[in-house]
């Protein structure tokens, strides 16, 4: 039968397309190059390999046939759906090739069968496999069988697998859970036990432990009722008994007995815990310790008591309300206070002790207040035992449980009788005090225009005639020349004689516009407006209504002109705008204004707070100018977008004098018709005088800056007409002098005179300069004409043009200048700074040499230094040369000047980026050493609020 079988399996093997099995894998074995591996060619191999390999195909487990010595692979279809795509990979490899990474594992049962051709078993033989694009660890229970030859000789293996991923996993997933459930059990914050019917602890938690002082292994020893207080063991057994024959559960609170006599209050909560296998049940018990939370509830109703004792005793109304608002308390002295009983003060029978007149504010102000679960306070009058009123102060706080939720109002009534009626009388008195000082204020204001027009009014009539006077004398020279350069040269002093009228017409114009005394305050602003623009070149937008031939009050009209001139002075200094506009209006009784700017901004609310070390004068100050006339005043601006000044005056009361601040007028009376207690008065007065002295220093720090401008001015005034006077004095007469040259026929003395009035006429210039340079150094205006600059030939035309002064005093001049230095600073500007150093040096040095250096200090920086040996500088005085007006006491000598040289040394040096110190010589004398960057600094300042 057997030789029969194998005939058959030999016949079936010469015929094509075997193995006959229609699945996947007797494909690939159909199609397999098996020539090239060791078994050979399929008509080669013998018939009980055919017969293992189509007993594996049919098999419904997943089988491989290893074959030969070598353990050649061939597999099912079961096996390749397990295994994945990399079984086919290994169809016709070695055993150890295609199982490389698990082979040390199968080797061993494999050399078992093949040495003992009995069965081998491995169960739960982890393999990593790759299914789909996952590559995951699987389980199998593997089994290997010998496969034999026609000789009955161990051939080869059959491998069997059946996977058991899902059972190794669910072990390991109850084996987890029940570690888990076992650290659960010993690490539970609360006690848990398992007890037995007959009430007996079976096993038990660290915490329960601790609960009832006992270890866990003594309360397996003993039961429920060893450990529980004698009144409380019947309602415990009960609730055994009751879990145990209807099931589900039951909580009670109970006390427990320690070893050492205490008590411990705990919950205890019992479950029914049924066996699996059909056995007695078991009761599952969770304690909870109750010991804290039961001593603080006894300490709350403790503290409850004392802080209702506490509560009658204060001199304060108190009162509680429940969530809805509803009062539901009110302590002892609000019983006393309104000879009420309690009854008629709770729920909303309180009421009736407040004013009518001040029920529905407080009621108001209340209800909002609940709605969004804020506190509230409120100041209002509450009716006494007596019928008499009282103004107390009222406050409520909500109070709030765990989650955020209101659940009872909390309010106290103080009274501030004594306190209103002494805050009403300081608030008439400090009004009456305020509008003093407005009064003042509009005095100072007035003083100040007056001395600007006398300013204004020497400045026109003294230096403008000696300018007219020398343009008539240019002018009439002009005619009677014949020499061209003569003429030349009479032409440039003709030019530079205007400019000098132009720079001193725009002096007198800024001090007094001309056109708000001739015109009115429409022209005025109109003609300032136009002359701040040429200035900065900021382009405005001008919008006037309702002014044109109405002449306003003389103050009303000076204040209205300062405020706008304010506004654009804060604007040229601090708004780096491009564009502005200026509306003023008459509409009805009021003067309207407003002057907006796409400037940079700034926090308008912090800046017109006063506070310590800053006090923006200038905001303030235009603010004390409106409402001093009855008007209003704001300012709206955020950084980034801009600011807008808005004003209104009322012309009605304004022409009559400033109209009262708001607030004024009649005095309160005191509601209670006696006069204030002297101490009460006291303190109050303290209180308020402290939160009015804001408005008192803005007022009075307003009248010191006004006292401290009209000397400053002053002082400019005397060094302007001493200075400009005495070269506008020389030229006069060095004209004359040419004019009887001229009549006489000399003609080249003629020139060269006039070339000395040049010489005269520059030093004029220079002066005038200098004034211009201060005044838009004071308005904010000075801006940098940074170009290329040849350092050499800078000092080289300072030392020129010095060279004559020097000599006539004899003081020789040395330069040290590094070739080749180049920098991109204002050439004029520190042309200026070196020639007034060098000046300086020329002028206090005593005849001793002057000494200039200019070097590279840096990549970044070049160094400049002026030197003489002369007396030197107090060191005491060092401090105060960059002052304005400051000039040096002490060194003899017949010079005088502004005292503001050194001044706009320091401004147009701190411009550049630089700095600039002095020092005494080591051979005596002064040195001033001046550090600019190669590149000058063109950057505005940082954003700040006008002043």
């Amino acid at each position: 039968m057997t030789e029969r079988f194998m005939a058959e399996a030999v016949a079936s093997a010469a015929v094509p397309g075997w193995p006959a099995d229609d699945g996947e894998m007797a494909a690939c074995i159909r199609a397999h190059d098996w020539a090239a591996t060791p078994l050979g060619a399929i008509a080669t191999w013998p018939a009980s390999l055919r017969q293992a390999v189509d007993t594996c195909l049919g098999c419904g487990f997943a089988s491989v046939v290893c074959w030969g010595s070598e353990l050649v692979q061939i597999n099912n279809d079961a096996a390749r759906s397990i295994l994945g795509g990399g079984v086919d990979q290994a169809l016709g490899l070695p055993a150890r090739q295609a199982w490389r990474p698990l082979w040390d594992g199968f080797a061993v049962l494999a050399d078992q069968v093949l040495r003992s051709g009995k069965p081998a078993l491995g169960e739960d033989v982890p393999l990593e496999v790759q299914r789909g694009s996952v590559r995951e660890t699987a389980y199998f229970t593997v089994s290997l069988g010998a496969l034999r030859d026609e000789g009955g000789t161990v051939a080869g293996v059959c491998v069997t697998a059946v996977e058991t991923t899902a059972r190794v996993r669910a072990v390991a997933a109850r084996h987890e859970s029940e570690a888990r459930l076992a650290v659960f059990f010993e690490r539970a914050l609360v006690g848990l036990s398992e007890i037995a019917p007959d009430g007996h602890f079976l096993q038990a938690n660290a915490e329960l432990g601790r609960i009832l002082g006992r270890s866990p292994d003594v309360l397996c020893q003993v039961a429920i009722a060893d450990v529980t207080h004698p009144d409380d063991v019947a309602p415990s057994l009960a609730a055994t008994l009751q879990v145990l024959e209807a099931g589900g559960s039951a909580t009670l609170e109970k006390r427990y007995r320690r070893p050492d006599g205490t008590q411990v209050v705990a919950q205890s909560s019992l479950t029914r815990l049924d066996a699996l296998d059909g056995g007695e049940p078991r009761l599952l018990a969770v304690t909870v310790d109750l010991t804290a939370r039961w001593q603080a509830r006894q300490a709350l109703q403790e503290s409850e008591a004392r802080i209702r004792a506490i509560a009658n005793l204060v001199p304060d109304l108190l009162w509680s309300d429940d969530a809805h608002g509803r009062t539901d308390w009110v302590n002892r002295r609000w019983l006393e206070y309104t000879g009420l009983d309690e009854a008629q003060n709770l729920g909303e029978g309180w009421h009736s002790t407040v004013h009518p007149e001040d029920l529905p504010q407080v009621l108001s102000r209340r209800n909002k207040a609940m709605q969004k679960e804020q506190a509230w306070e409120s100041e209002h009058r509450i009716r006494r035992f007596d019928g008499g009123f009282r103004w107390h102060l009222v406050r409520a706080e909500p109070l709030r449980d765990r989650d955020g939720r209101v659940v009872q109002w909390l309010g106290s009534a103080t009274d501030v009788h004594e306190q209103r009626l002494s805050r009403e009388l300081l608030e008439q008195r400090v009004t009456e005090r305020t509008q003093a000082l407005r009064q003042l204020l509009l005095r100072v204001e007035t003083v100040q225009d007056d001395e600007r027009r006398r300013i204004a009014r020497e400045l026109h009539d003294s230096l403008g005639q000696y300018l007219a006077s020398l343009l008539l004398a240019v002018n009439g020279l002009k005619g009677e020349l014949t020499d061209p350069t003569a003429r030349q040269q009479l032409e440039v002093l003709e030019a530079q004689t205007q400019r000098v009228d132009r720079e001193l017409d725009r002096l007198v114009f800024i001090l007094r516009p001309t056109a708000l005394e001739d015109c009115g305050l429409s022209e005025g602003v109109e003609a300032y407006v136009r002359t701040w623009s040429e200035l900065t070149g900021v382009a405005v937008d001008l919008e006037l209504q309702g002014l044109d031939h109405v002449r306003l009050p003389v103050h009303v009209q000076a204040a209205a002109f300062r405020v706008v001139q304010e506004a654009l002075t804060n604007v040229a200094k601090y708004a780096q705008a491009s564009q502005v506009s200026v509306s003023l209006a008459r509409r009805r009784r009021h003067l309207v204004a407003s002057i907006e700017d796409d400037g940079i901004g700034f926090d308008a609310a912090d800046a017109m707070v006063p506070a310590p070390n800053r006090i923006h004068w200038g905001l303030l100050g235009m603010q004390e100018r409106i409402e001093a006339l009855g008007g209003s005043f704001a300012i709206e601006s955020q950084p980034g977008a801009g600011t807008t000044v808005l004003w209104r005056v009322p012309l009605a009361s304004a022409e009559g004098g400033a109209e009262p601040a708001a607030g004024s007028g009649k005095a309160p009376v005191p509601l209670s018709g006696q006069p204030l207690p002297a101490s009460s008065t006291t303190e109050i007065s303290k209180e308020w005088s402290h939160a009015r002295r804001p408005l008192a220093q803005i007022l009075l720090g307003r009248l010191a800056e006004a006292e401290e401008g009209v000397r400053a001015r002053d002082d400019f005034l005397a060094i302007v007409g001493h200075q400009l006077r005495s070269p506008m004095n020389a030229l006069s007469l060095q004209l004359h002098a040419v004019e009887r040259m001229l009549a006489h026929g000399h003609g080249s003395r003629a020139v060269e005179e006039l070339g000395r009035a040049r010489r005269i006429l520059r030093r004029f210039v220079q002066r005038a300069t200098v004034l211009l340079d201060v005044s838009r150094l004071n308005a904010g205006q000075f801006k940098l004409d940074v170009e290329p600059v040849d350092v050499p030939a800078l000092v080289e035309r300072v030392v020129g043009a010095c060279a004559q002064e020097a000599a006539v005093r004899g003081a020789p001049i040395h330069a040290a200048v590094e070739p080749g230095l180049m920098a991109h600073w204002d050439a004029r500007a520190v042309e200026e700074v070196l020639c007034n150093l060098v000046t300086n040096a020329i002028k206090h040095g005593e005849g001793t040499a002057v000494e200039v250096s200019v070097d590279r200090e840096d990549a970044g920086h070049i160094r400049l230094s002026v030197s003489d040996r002369g007396p030197g500088i107090d060191p005491a005085q060092a401090l105060r040369l960059y002052e304005k007006f400051e000039r040096v006491v002490g060194i003899p000598s017949t010079t005088s000047g502004f005292g503001i040289g050194l001044w706009l040394v320091g401004q147009i040096v701190r411009a550049h980026g630089g700095t600039v110190d002095v020092q005494a010589g080591s051979q005596g004398g002064t040195i001033f050493r001046l550090k600019l960057p190669v590149f000058a600094t063109s950057a505005r300042p940082p954003l700040a609020a006008p002043t």
